[in-house]
């Protein structure tokens, strides 16, 4: 099963939904270009399903000659969660060894410690100083196991945009947060929350670049997006 991993400040967001709530998350595509020197940023360049109307067996990037005709540019890159996969939502966790050698996972969103190769489930709260103490490690979402995530995801939608093409609705999608009339700013480093941005776009602007730890939304690359929808561990419909 494919891991739908989240970092912060996204994963908290995704953790928060119910089931059968639907969203959206956008990864960046590492285009291998056929020929040396193809810049990337070029506004010329078109993203296509390799094959027409089967945008799950992969897409590249094309652009026109001189004599108008469309040439490929890039290698065919497929994306990691085609329409109908089922995923679990890895998150941001702690992970210790218990008895019999056993791995714990403790996951802050959900205040649940949750036993390998047993029914154990058990809610309580840590602190990160006792968890250290304890010689408890974090781990980054991309390491969570299967058998740990509280959450699955369904992908029922995928397709191919640069980042900033982005429209409003989707925006909001990527669980940007509104409060006291105004969307959140996520670059805002301190504790206290600022709801700064006047559109869900421009939030997300500051999400991305938060997750990313640059900024990625000047780049502007070409991404996968996801639709995925959020179903019962064990039951996707």
């Amino acid at each position: 099963m494919l891991n739908l991993a989240f970092t912060p400040p996204k994963a908290e967001l995704v953790m928060k939904l119910c089931d059968g709530a639907v969203a959206q998350t956008r990864r960046r595509i590492e285009w291998e270009p056929l020929e040396e020197g193809l810049n990337l940023s070029a506004t010329s360049l078109t993203a296509a399903p390799y094959i027409t109307d089967e945008p799950d067996k992969g897409w590249c990037l094309y652009s026109r000659d001189g004599r108008g005709t469309w040439n490929t540019r890039t290698r065919m890159q497929k994306p990691r969660y085609p329409v109908g996969a089922v995923c679990y939502v890895g998150c941001p966790h702690w992970r210790g060894v218990g008895t019999l050698g056993r791995v714990n996972i403790y996951d802050e969103y959900t205040t649940l410690i949750r036993c390998e190769q047993a029914a154990l489930s058990v809610e309580c709260r840590q602190s990160r100083e006792t968890l250290i103490e304890n010689g408890w490690c974090h781990m980054a979402g991309r390491y969570m196991s299967a058998w740990a995530a509280t959450k699955w995801a369904l992908i029922t939608r995928v397709w191919v945009e640069r980042l900033q093409a982005i429209s409003e609705a989707d925006a909001k999608a990527e669980l940007v947060e509104w409060q006291d009339g105004g969307w959140r700013d996520y670059n805002q480093l301190t504790r206290t929350a600022s709801f700064g941005c006047a559109t869900a776009r421009d939030s997300y602007r500051t999400l991305v670049n938060a997750v990313n730890h640059r900024d990625i939304w000047s780049e502007n690359p070409f991404c996968f997006c996801y639709e995925f929808r959020i179903c019962p561990k064990g039951e996707p419909k």
